[in-house]
């Protein structure tokens, strides 16, 4: 049996649509790190602890709550 996925608003779509969290490239932030001497790190922490989601449906950013 398949779970309903939480459906949030879209101001884009002007509808409730199902959204997915966008993917962080691990090891590219690690490689800008490291090249950084660790400038960057904080900055990958916030991206990786932010709940950044997008509709499925057009692909702009929604705000889960």
């Amino acid at each position: 049996m398949e779970t309903a996925q939480e459906k949030c608003y879209c101001r884009t779509c002007n509808a409730h649509v199902s959204h997915h969290p966008v993917p962080i490239d691990h090891r590219a932030h690690l490689r800008t790190t490291l090249f950084t001497c660790g400038f960057w790190a904080p900055f990958w922490l916030l991206m990786s602890v932010s709940k950044n989601h997008v509709c499925d449906v057009c692909g702009e950013p929604v705000s889960v709550y």
